[in-house]
């Protein structure tokens, strides 16, 4: 009765510590499998990123383009009485432009918002290509987290430093 009373009550710690050492492992385990994940994760969010800032340099490149052209016909192909009804129409469209882009982001018109929408949009494309899993990536960083701080609570109950 004793016995078994001491073996329920880890008295010696055997438990404690045999979990420790497990959680340990696995901690190493798991952090080997992030760093792997990580450096593809890096990889393809320079990607996204880069192929969300070749958007925004074609948009800016597109409206010199077209502010050029317009005033090209303004001031030496046409007067501004002929150039005004095509201005105020390539002015109309580059604001029903920001309008549509707010109306199926909810977010504002700017340059920021404009680069992580498609920034994410490329990422989860380029994530889907590849066959990466973000999911398991964030749930193999929860599990880093809970790990370490199984281990501390381990090592405070062991008398143990922590580490």
């Amino acid at each position: 009765v004793v016995a078994a009373l001491n073996d329920a009550l880890d008295v010696s710690g055997e438990n404690r510590k045999s979990r420790l050492r497990e959680v340990e492992n696995n901690l190493v385990t798991w952090k080997k499998e992030v760093a792997e994940l990580n450096a593809a994760k890096q990889k393809l969010d320079v990607q996204a990123l880069a192929s969300a800032n070749r958007t925004i340099n074609a948009g800016l490149a597109f409206l010199v383009a077209q502010t050029s052209y317009l005033f090209y016909l303004t001031y030496d192909v046409y007067a501004w009485d002929v150039t005004e009804p095509i201005c105020f129409f390539a002015s109309s469209i580059t604001v029903f432009t920001g309008y549509f882009y707010y109306l199926t982001t909810r977010q504002e018109y700017t340059h920021d918002s404009m680069r992580t929408t498609l920034f994410f949009r490329r990422r989860d494309k380029l994530y889907k290509r590849t066959g990466f899993d973000l999911s398991h990536y964030e749930e193999l960083l929860e599990r880093i987290h809970a790990g370490e701080t199984e281990v501390q609570r381990l090592r405070m109950l062991l008398g143990l430093p922590a580490k």
